[in-house]
């Protein structure tokens, strides 16, 4: 700090400016670390967008909370979804993934890519993903329904009709049959 003030010239001070070097500069600028922003305020731009159809916009403001925090889990999620969206499913699928890759105990994070999976019908893949968002929280209602609807498209009617239980109760089960 003594190098900082001795740069600046405080009112109501009868000392002199220092004499600035390029080394007193650069060792200066070197320890200023640039404001990059608040990852916060661009998830909640690009949850804006996403709630309102605007996924190309959000995808953008998803991006932008990675450039200043990569370890934000939200925003791949959100990435994903918008890239399902919009019909980029490899997309999706790596945003996932890349969540995963940082925490794989995220329950919505899984059901999400394994719904990816069954919006391109890849079944096998699809049931994988969303019976280990079960394994991880088997209360949420949600991901018992996707595994049914995973199974039912697979023909398992059987299994289907267990998960849509958990999902429900026996009347709707029946209905989602």
């Amino acid at each position: 700090m003594k190098n900082i003030f001795g740069f600046v010239n405080f009112w109501g001070s009868n000392k002199t400016k220092a004499n600035l070097t390029d080394k007193g500069v650069a060792q200066f600028v070197s320890n200023v670390r640039s404001n990059r922003g608040n990852p916060d305020s661009h998830y909640l731009l690009a949850c804006y967008h996403q709630e309102r159809g605007k996924h190309k916009e959000a995808i953008e403001e998803f991006k932008k909370v990675l450039l200043i925090d990569p370890a934000y889990l939200k925003a791949y999620n959100g990435l994903g979804v918008s890239y399902d969206l919009l019909g980029d499913f490899t997309r999706a699928i790596g945003s996932y993934k890349m969540a995963l890759s940082l925490n794989p105990n995220l329950d919505y994070v899984h059901n999400n890519l394994g719904y990816s999976y069954l919006l391109q019908g890849n079944l096998d893949d699809a049931i994988t993903a969303l019976t280990r968002a079960i394994v991880v929280n088997d209360q949420d209602k949600r991901f018992h329904n996707n595994l049914g609807l995973a199974y039912a498209e697979k023909g398992q009617y059987d299994l289907a009709l267990e998960e849509f239980k958990l999902a429900s109760d026996e009347a709707k089960a029946h209905y989602n049959m």
